[in-house]
């Protein structure tokens, strides 16, 4: 009669298993990480091929000499806005649009508000409210000023100024669901 062996128990086999767990659980976290990344970055690469194309039409067809920031502006139509300075260091903006069938824009920011007087009338409109962003934009042909910020009853906005005068053109509130469900 033939005995059959078992294997006992060992701590030895535990540990290898755990091992084998925690390095399975660490390539599954690489490979998650390098996709984020790999999206983020192909995201961002085409971002940065259009502002560098946008850059040189802007300085090609308008009076902007030297531009110190490029933004991206997401409305009816998307805008890489150049932002610089022109031959007589006058300030101005061009709207590069990024698809067909627009024509880029310029304006020369003395001819409206300038994003810091625009930041300063909404402070005093809005004095508790948490600032995200101001970007200037173009909106059904008028140049506008859009600022995203959350209120105090936590609710996202989205208001566009007028650029010229500073008059309210838009205003977009979005609900924060967390805050209903917990109610």
């Amino acid at each position: 009669m033939k005995m059959m062996k078992t294997q006992q128990y060992s701590l030895f086999t535990r540990r290898r298993l755990v091992r084998f767990i925690a390095l399975i659980v660490f390539i599954l976290f690489l490979i998650i990480a390098c996709s984020f990344f790999y999206v983020y970055s192909t995201a961002m690469k085409g971002k940065e091929t259009t502002f560098k194309q946008s850059r040189q039409i802007a300085l090609q067809e308008t009076p902007i000499k030297q531009i110190e920031k490029m933004v991206r502006y997401n409305g009816e139509n998307t805008y890489d806005v150049a932002i610089g300075t022109t031959d007589e260091e006058s300030r101005g903006m061009a709207f590069v649009p990024t698809g067909d069938d627009v024509e880029t824009t310029y304006v020369d920011i003395k001819d409206g508000m300038s994003k810091e007087e625009m930041s300063s009338d909404w402070k005093k409109q809005c004095q508790d409210c948490k600032l995200v962003s101001i970007t200037p934009g173009i909106e059904d042909g008028h140049v506008i000023w859009e600022i995203v910020y959350e209120n105090t009853e936590n609710q996202y906005v989205f208001e566009t100024y007028l650029f010229e005068n500073g008059d309210l053109y838009e205003q977009v509130k979005l609900r924060n669901h967390k805050e209903e469900e917990l109610s």
